[in-house]
């Protein structure tokens, strides 16, 4: 079974870190640096949908509270 995991995080090193313990709960794992770019890719990602987000909190352009209160609006 495919699962695909969003991380979202604004410092690349915390994406490294999450993405490789992650391995091995997800078959595809996607990265986004704010919460605008991971709403772009909950939008455009129908196909597949996305099983999980993991986001920071405090990220610049839109934080992880308001990416979640977009998120939910998607469903």
């Amino acid at each position: 079974m495919e699962r695909t995991l969003l991380i979202v995080d604004d410092e690349e090193d915390i994406c490294e870190i999450l993405g490789e313990l992650a391995k091995p709960l997800a078959t595809k794992i996607l990265f986004a640096h704010d919460g605008s770019e991971a709403l772009v890719i909950l939008k455009n990602h129908h196909a597949q949908p996305i099983d999980a987000v993991i986001s920071d909190i405090n990220m610049p352009v839109m934080n992880g509270l308001q990416l979640l209160a977009f998120a939910r609006e998607l469903e």
